[in-house]
């Protein structure tokens, strides 16, 4: 059985789209998962499954639509691909002056192509800073990450795919509870 962490986009944000943890717990329960976890109310789920991140992403939000009747993006990522990501993330050194609340993980539905990495170049403003990796775009923004050319739905536009982003704080507590 693998562990996984799935990334729900944009639920119980300003008063939309509304899902509580317990009933969303239950709902990957019913679809067979086990050791369903869920950490504070935007959805981060971690749980265990022998079926493969693509199949599980369809599943949950095919299972949310089916009881929300909304659609909510999901990003499925298995434990080892995770913990390379926080592992590969090149903004996590205080010492080199990071600030690490403002470190933010954009985790990415697919790779990016060479043609994206073109349309990212062109939505850095300077004041943040980014790199790619795999499946995900990591993001170091001094001031407010709300306010950057780099944030969700911008990136969401370019580089047309579903895109979540979490920051610094809640990823590692993620890696602390699938180990």
């Amino acid at each position: 059985m693998k562990t996984y962490v799935a990334l729900l986009r944009g639920i119980n944000v300003g008063g939309k789209r509304k899902i509580k943890m317990e009933s969303l717990r239950i709902m990957l329960e019913d679809l067979g998962y086990h050791n369903v976890q869920t950490y504070i109310q935007s959805g981060n789920i971690i749980f265990q499954s022998n079926k493969e991140a693509r199949a599980l992403s369809a599943a949950i939000e095919q299972a949310i639509l089916d009881t929300y009747e909304f659609e909510v993006p999901t990003i499925v990522i298995p434990k080892n691909e995770f913990e390379a990501i926080l592992k590969n993330c090149p903004f996590n050194k205080e010492d080199e002056g990071i600030i690490l609340s403002k470190v933010y993980f954009s985790l990415l539905s697919k790779e990016v192509t060479q043609e994206q990495i073109v349309l990212l170049e062109q939505l850095a403003s300077g004041e943040e800073d980014y790199k790619i990796g795999h499946k995900v775009i990591y993001i170091y923004c001094p001031n407010n990450y709300h306010k950057s050319k780099i944030h969700t739905n911008s990136l969401e536009r370019k580089l047309k795919q579903a895109i979540t982003t979490r920051n610094l704080k809640t990823m590692q507590k993620l890696l602390s509870l699938i180990q």
